[in-house]
């Protein structure tokens, strides 16, 4: 649906080895979605039931939050939204996750776009590398673990 989805920049890291089948495994996968300003909901998240291992209820939880959170900060504003981000476990640690968003990143800033995007407590370091700004938390009442929401303004600077 990301391909096809104009308002969306789907950004991979595959393996160029020329053993493996074509084609070529993704390694790591960012999805950006540009939103409307007064677009509301959960976007495709909606659009994605809850992988079997995951709770149901914990998972509804979640996308509660992150449509909460998203409509509270950015709601009136065109914005992009890191809607998917993951590097395979086996590949972790390379630096994949940094390329990928170090681009999407250099696709806000020529956008001169805001950046949201709802991340745990373990990434929310990594995002602050990127010029992200925690800008509110809720602790996930299922699983304890700690949902941060996470802004990387375009235009703050400017305002200057």
């Amino acid at each position: 649906m990301e391909i096809a989805d104009s308002n969306c920049y789907v950004l991979k890291i595959s393996s160029s080895d020329s053993a493996t089948p074509t084609p070529a495994p993704v390694l790591g996968l960012l999805s950006l979605r540009k939103y409307d300003a007064n677009e509301k909901g959960a976007g495709r998240w909606a659009s994605y039931p809850p992988p079997p291992e995951v709770d149901k209820e914990s998972y509804d939880a979640m996308l509660k939050s992150m449509i909460e959170y998203r409509e509270r900060f950015m709601l009136g504003r065109v914005h992009l939204c890191i809607d998917l981000f993951g590097v395979d476990h086996e590949y972790q640690g390379r630096g994949m996750g940094k390329m990928l968003l170090a681009k999407a990143c250099e696709i806000a800033d020529r956008e001169k776009l805001d950046v949201f995007v709802e991340a745990n407590e373990f990434a929310e370091s990594f995002y602050h590398d990127f010029g992200f700004e925690t800008e509110g938390r809720i602790e996930m009442p299922l699983d304890g673990v700690t949902q941060c929401f996470l802004v990387m303004w375009a235009l703050r600077d400017l305002a200057k």
